[in-house]
């Protein structure tokens, strides 16, 4: 679980911002806190995060994930860090940062980084003993390039020592986390904080769920998909596969693609393919000629018959769905985490809050956790939320983004929150002057 997310300059962050997970004082929805056992931090399983166009909320989770990213996969230009920091300070920029607070197999872990455009000035890495830290690792590099590491007391083995300070330190890269390189060599310790990173899924409007057709082959997720399509009041039925070939008319793919697809495709690989309008192929190659299959959805008619209707013909929404019930499937089996930008988008305002309370639902007394932006103040009630779970973004006057939670205003429980929210008290709406005539 994110217990505290801290950044500065990047995207539109200049400023260090910090995004808190752990609970408040507040008492209601007591089933929206995961409680920890002999801890006295209790961690929110849900977040909304409010904002003007612009004001930064995906920028909010573009910083979450360009950190993710660079622990799990390096610099992307080994002579450069080519981070994307805030561009309008006038005067000499702050460092980047970064520093995550997570709980991952039942312990608590600091994580974070600080860099410029050359290299990694430092990392730290601990492990918090009622919030006491003990320390796994620290890291910095000198004026001159050179990395001083020391280690924690965890590591008691000579060879492991002889891993830690001299191995993994020789092949850091003063471009590179020395935590990428513990990666990088399949060390076991870090394995808790490592694990978390990777399972961490974000989602953004354009994502694509990319393994719905395997789902629907699993007769157990299929019945589990159904169900939470018509617990969603989404009246599909069934879903069909349309089996044929790459050159059946009904595959409607530009002959560009088509033409890359037969170029590359092998039987040891198929090519999953969705469209831009809404479509999804899988193509394979089956004794020498590529099959294509295609998703089709069934409705019942008024004679209680099926229907096939083309993904194409379901609404905006419907095809949304499609990408956040795996979410939902995932919440059922899995403690997971995941962040999703924009999860109104093309929803019923209904429809997101039934999200969120399928979340809960499905999760109760698990360590999981669902954040998302939006825009849907529908969504800003404290009849579905606590006010420590509720965020804004606005930008200041020097146009850098600042976050914030609705907790520091105090809201009482008996007030609804939009007209004080539209009425501008909360910030982040959009300031609009339009001159009269």
């Amino acid at each position: 679980m994110l217990v505290k997310f801290i950044c500065q300059n990047i995207l539109s962050f200049y400023n260090e911002i910090e995004f808190r997970m752990f609970k408040s004082p507040t008492r209601n929805f007591e089933n929206h806190v995961y409680q920890v056992k002999n801890s006295n931090t209790d961690i929110l399983k849900s977040a909304i995060v409010y904002g003007a166009n612009a004001s930064g909320k995906s920028n909010f989770v573009k910083a979450i994930n360009i950190g993710r990213h660079f622990i799990i996969n390096g610099p992307t230009n080994p002579a450069r860090l080519d981070i994307p920091i805030f561009k309008l300070c006038a005067d000499e920029c702050k460092n980047t940062l970064f520093e995550y607070t997570i709980f991952s197999n039942n312990k608590y872990y600091v994580y974070g980084f600080e860099i410029t455009n050359t290299k990694i000035l430092k990392e730290w890495c601990y492990r918090l003993n009622n919030r006491k830290p003990q320390i796994l690792f620290e890291r910095e590099t000198t004026d001159s390039d050179e990395l001083n590491i020391k280690i924690g007391d965890f590591v008691k083995n000579d060879n492991d020592k002889k891993f830690y300070k001299e191995f993994c330190k020789k092949a850091t890269k003063i471009t590179q986390l020395y935590l990428t390189t513990v990666i990088n060599n399949n060390s076991k310790d870090f394995d808790d904080i490592i694990n978390w990173f990777k399972q961490l899924t974000i989602i953004y409007p354009e994502s694509k769920f990319a393994n719905i057709f395997s789902i629907i082959a699993n007769q157990e997720f299929y019945k589990s998909f159904i169900q939470i399509l018509h617990d969603l009041d989404i009246d599909i039925d069934q879903f069909k596969i349309q089996e044929g070939s790459i050159d059946d008319s009904w595959v409607n793919v530009p002959e560009s693609i088509i033409n890359d697809i037969k170029k590359n495709i092998d039987e040891k690989n198929s090519i999953s393919l969705f469209s831009r309008d809404g479509h999804f192929f899988i193509f394979s190659l089956v004794d020498h000629k590529i099959k294509v299959t295609k998703l089709i959805t069934q409705h019942l008619d008024s004679n209680n018959e099926l229907v096939n209707f083309d993904v194409l013909e379901e609404s905006d929404g419907t095809r949304r769905l499609f990408d956040l019930i795996p979410m939902l499937l995932n919440f059922k089996r899995n403690d997971a985490v995941f962040i999703v930008d924009e999860i109104d988008r093309s929803l019923h305002s209904i429809l997101s809050k039934n999200i969120f309370k399928l979340f809960f639902k499905y999760t109760d007394k698990r360590p999981c956790q669902l954040i998302a932006t939006t825009h849907d103040t529908n969504l800003m009630d404290l009849d579905l939320f606590r006010n420590d779970e509720i965020w804004y973004v606005k930008k200041n006057y020097t146009r850098s983004s600042e976050l914030y939670s609705l907790y520091e205003f105090n809201q009482r429980y008996d007030k609804k929150l939009v007209k004080d929210y539209l009425n501008g008290r909360f910030g982040a709406v959009p300031e609009i002057n339009i001159d009269q005539e």
